[in-house]
């Protein structure tokens, strides 16, 4: 979690504060003019166990209408923290939590977070107080005025450029069926601006033809569906990579065909010993997202990419040099599966390209 002690004020020696909320984080939101000086109540430098049955059932209810898994996995540590800061500042129960406490837990949370997780964060709290309100259980909704963080134009998160996109496929060695899963991984993520969270979902079924092009059906956010376009490179690695494992499994007595539902990206070890070792898929599931990271992080590092380049830094390659390949800005939003359009352009990265600049197409 990222910590700014000057942003809010927090006395990690006496373990809280009045004021948390005092200025907002440096360079990364500010919360309104009017909210900034609120006198609140303690807030704990650290958080304890959640206090019993705080926010439930509006809780359970909020979690449960969610469609998608891993927004549910979200939703509830996101309750959890705010059960538990409400625990810390002697909240019983939703009834009591007044605006003063919610400006004291955005200022906390703007102490840790970026302005974009914080939102996200008071926009989970925001649902539990208004199905609370739906309920009975509260008689008003202190989220009503809350404001939220402003957020930079621009994303801050990492992107390569497409010499560095290049050399971090070519610096995988594809003779064995590791670098061949890998390469074909990272060739998806920086072609198509995959977020992590929808490799693992992805099965053989996924991948189909549609008016002569290669695609990839793709459960995004919200389980929302999206026919991605394979380009013609990116497939023939997946299906270099699919080859491969389907011999390996033939040559040791492995299933002949497997079946649709089969995950195209699977965990891949070496077994055997000496002589015998050799690379073999193992289990039925996906890869989780923390595979995927786990996956990116070793080849940035063995390429010798600088900076603090993830998995979503790949996202970003795609996007970025998507529209600086003058694609259309709702062609990049729909490949890359975001509602608004605005959040996209938050993630073009070298926006004042001085070789191709507005001043260039005006002519007096």
């Amino acid at each position: 979690m990222r910590h700014n002690d000057d942003a809010c004020e927090i006395d990690l020696t006496t373990g809280g504060t009045a004021l948390p909320v005092e200025r907002g984080v440096r360079g990364r939101g500010r919360p309104p003019a009017r909210e900034r000086m609120a006198i609140v109540p303690f807030v704990p430098a650290s958080l304890g166990p959640a206090g019993g049955d705080i926010a439930a059932p509006a809780s359970e209810a909020v979690v449960a209408g969610q469609w998608s898994a891993n927004t549910r996995r979200a939703y509830e540590g996101d309750v959890l923290l705010f059960q538990r800061f409400l625990a810390a500042v002697g909240r019983a129960d939703l009834a009591g939590v007044t605006r003063d406490d919610l400006i004291a837990y955005r200022g906390w949370l703007a102490s840790r977070y970026a302005p974009a997780t914080v939102n996200r964060r008071l926009s989970v709290v925001r649902s539990l107080f208004r199905e609370a309100l739906l309920r009975g259980e509260i008689e008003r909704d202190p989220t009503a005025h809350l404001k939220q963080m402003r957020v930079a134009d621009e994303s801050p998160t990492e992107a390569l450029d497409a010499l560095s996109a290049r050399a971090l496929l070519d610096h995988i060695d594809r003779s064995t069926l590791l670098g061949l899963r890998d390469v074909a991984l990272l060739s998806l993520l920086m072609r198509t601006g995959l977020r992590r969270s929808e490799i693992g979902p992805l099965t053989l079924a996924s991948m189909g033809t549609e008016r002569g092009h290669y695609t990839l059906t793709v459960r995004g956010k919200g389980d929302k569906r999206r026919l991605v376009k394979l380009p013609v490179d990116v497939w023939r690695d997946i299906q270099a990579w699919l080859d491969a494992r389907a011999a390996v499994e033939r040559r040791h007595g492995g299933m002949e065909a497997p079946p649709p539902a089969t995950p195209i990206f699977v965990e891949v070890r070496k077994v055997g010993r000496g002589d015998q070792s050799h690379y073999r898929a193992v289990g039925q599931a996906g890869l989780t997202p923390d595979a995927v990271w786990i996956v990116v992080k070793r080849h940035i590092a063995a390429a010798g990419i600088a900076g603090n380049i993830t998995p979503h830094s790949l996202r970003h390659t795609f996007i970025t040099l998507a529209l600086e390949g003058r694609a259309p800005l709702h062609k990049v939003q729909y490949a890359a599966g975001h509602a608004d359009p605005r959040t996209t352009e938050r993630y073009h990265r070298r926006k004042e390209n001085l070789d191709d600049n507005a001043t260039d197409y005006v002519k007096l």
